[in-house]
């Protein structure tokens, strides 16, 4: 028997509802469904179509397994785009961000391996603007700028790869440049007291020991 078009009918798609979707099936009258419609029609629902609409991409979040390895990926480059939004990343802060999502190890490992094919993900690149932005700009020495790098869990190689750049005149320059700015503040102190203070500031930036006296002596004398 050939069904009357009703109108519309071509702007609309029947898509199958999953009959163990169904889970209060008990409480539906029998009487609700007009005798005239045939079993087909009445295990279906009818989505309206637009141009574009990708009802596939709605039926992800009721699907549940069908879909987990999609929902995952997707997932995963979210979270991973969230962060590096705020700032670079390293290979291990990525990996750790995904995994406290309790993302899959294949999800997280193919994610970060997309992420530095793209760029998105560098250690050697992260190294070199740490290295930038505490030696150059900050004025931290070679000491300080390890450990921050260490703090990134970026790998040995690539943090003495990184602190190659800097020379044993670049450290002096910094060193010189950051006690004569501080000396200026603790002249109005004893002597003694004003040594301590300024070896102990320059001591925490990561200088050199040996150095650190060196020009502690001269800035103050």
């Amino acid at each position: 028997m050939t069904l009357p078009r009703v109108q519309g009918e071509r702007d609309a798609i029947i898509i199958a509802f999953p009959l163990h979707r169904v889970t209060q099936a008990a409480e539906v009258s029998e009487t609700a469904v007009p005798e005239t419609e045939d079993l087909q029609q009445r295990d279906a629902t009818v989505v309206e179509w637009k141009p574009g609409h990708d009802v596939a991409s709605e039926e992800d979040d009721t699907l549940g397994t069908a879909v987990s390895g999609p929902r995952q990926k997707r997932k995963a480059h979210n979270v991973a785009l969230h962060a590096l939004a705020g700032r670079s990343q390293s290979r291990h802060e990525i990996e750790q961000r995904l995994g406290s999502r309790e993302l899959p190890a294949e999800v997280i490992a193919e994610e970060v391996a997309a992420l530095e094919q793209v760029g998105f993900a560098n250690d050697t690149n992260l190294a070199a603007e740490l290295v930038e932005k505490y030696a150059v700009r900050g004025g931290l020495g070679r000491r300080a700028v390890a450990e921050k790098l260490r703090a990134r869990h970026l790998s040995r190689e690539i943090i003495e790869e990184a602190l190659s750049v800097l020379t044993d005149e670049d450290e002096h320059e910094a060193l010189r440049a950051v006690a004569e700015q501080k000396a200026r503040s603790l002249r109005s102190l004893d002597p003694v007291v004003a040594k301590r203070r300024l070896v102990g500031t320059l001591m925490r930036k990561g200088f050199n020991s040996h150095d650190v006296y060196a020009v502690v002596n001269e800035v103050l004398a």
